[in-house]
């Protein structure tokens, strides 16, 4: 085995590296360092919070009020680079990766990007974005569906590798009782179809037997005020059978998939991957989800497929599976198969390895 690489692990950009705030980027970086082999020697540099993971080494930094990409690239590289570090990894903001890269050379750099490939808008585009890209030792993506766009659009001479997000499956409990609930978590952002369900239980909970009820979980709400107005105003309706929770620790999120019957995902984008499918997946939840992106990968033959992003698909699918208690317990049973083949000890090795393979080709 090789010797412990000093890795910095870093968070530029809208992240909350703690338990109470964590976004899902957040809790990918924190998982697969906490389950690494080079866990003792390495770091995560992330923006200050009040109270980041403390199972893991943090370096916080602060943000500066409309600080370019390059200068902030630059600060993290010098708080990474004192540090004489084997390797770096920066999540999610290419801007910032790139110009950290020239600050830390010859130490690599892998970038990993969580959500789905773009393609180069134009011929100056693609010169732009392949130069940023080449400067990486590697690009990690999260589903085999994103690192095909990936490649599709890139070409394969950018090394490009896939990690799916994955789970501590141990800490899960699944009830053996499923509460008669309905759950979905998201970000309240219309691209994750937060109204579209809100006016879906508006149409159907009614009509449904009086001990069913909903719990919605809508992160960051703050961006998108008016669309978390529209949201409420949707659900004002049926009172105290929904709760729509903002910002929850992520501990809160995992208890309702634990005990829900039913979990929504009802993404209108291409999703990279799809991790709160996973972990509705693992928390022994009946799934119906979007078959787009990543996400069509992830729940292929284990959730009900919604036919679209709709108040009246969404609806449908919550009455089929509300009425047919057989049918949730089938899905339910193919969902915790699927996520057994998703365990944080395995993408963690596998990580690991890409990490070792950076470091390894600097020194040659």
């Amino acid at each position: 085995m090789p010797d412990p690489l000093r890795v910095a692990i870093v968070l530029p950009r809208h992240m909350r590296f703690s338990r109470r705030g964590a976004t899902s980027i957040d809790l990918v970086a924190h998982d697969l360092l906490l389950f690494s082999r080079h866990r003792a020697s390495s770091v995560v540099v992330a923006e200050l919070v009040d109270d980041p993971f403390d199972d893991v080494a943090v370096v916080p930094f602060a943000r500066w009020p409309f600080e370019p990409h390059a200068v902030l690239g630059w600060r993290l590289g010098r708080r990474v680079a004192v540090r004489g570090v084997d390797v770096v990894v920066v999540h999610q903001h290419l801007p910032t990766a790139a110009a950290l890269t020239r600050t830390v050379a010859p130490v690599p750099v892998i970038f990993h990007t969580h959500g789905w490939p773009k393609p180069p808008k134009n011929p100056f585009d693609r010169v732009r974005r392949r130069h940023l890209l080449s400067r990486f030792a590697g690009i990690v993506l999260v589903s085999e569906a994103c690192r095909a766009a990936f490649v599709e659009a890139w070409g394969s001479d950018i090394p490009s590798h896939a990690v799916p997000n994955a789970l501590d499956l141990s800490t899960w409990r699944p009830a053996a009782e499923r509460e008669p609930l309905i759950v979905m978590a998201a970000r309240l952002s219309p691209e994750k179809g937060l109204l579209e369900t809100a006016q879906a239980l508006a149409k159907v909970l009614p009509d449904l037997p009086d001990a069913w009820r909903a719990e919605l979980f809508g992160a960051m709400g703050h961006r998108h005020p008016d669309y978390a107005a529209a949201v409420t105003a949707a659900l004002a309706p049926l009172g105290e059978r929904v709760m729509l929770h903002g910002d929850r620790p992520h501990a809160d999120v995992q208890a309702a998939f634990e005990r829900a019957a039913i979990a929504l995902v009802p993404s209108k984008v291409r999703e990279a991957f799809g991790r709160t499918a996973l972990e509705a997946f693992a928390g022994g939840a009946a799934v119906a989800a979007s078959p787009v992106g990543g996400l069509a990968e992830l729940i292929e033959g284990s959730a009900l497929p919604l036919a679209d992003v709709s108040a009246d698909a969404i609806a449908d699918a919550i009455r089929k599976l509300a009425a047919d208690p057989a049918l949730r317990a089938d899905l339910a049973a193919k969902g915790r198969e699927r996520a057994a083949s998703f365990d944080i000890r395995t993408a963690a090795a596998s990580y690991d390895g890409l990490l070792e393979a950076a470091a390894a080709s600097r020194r040659r």
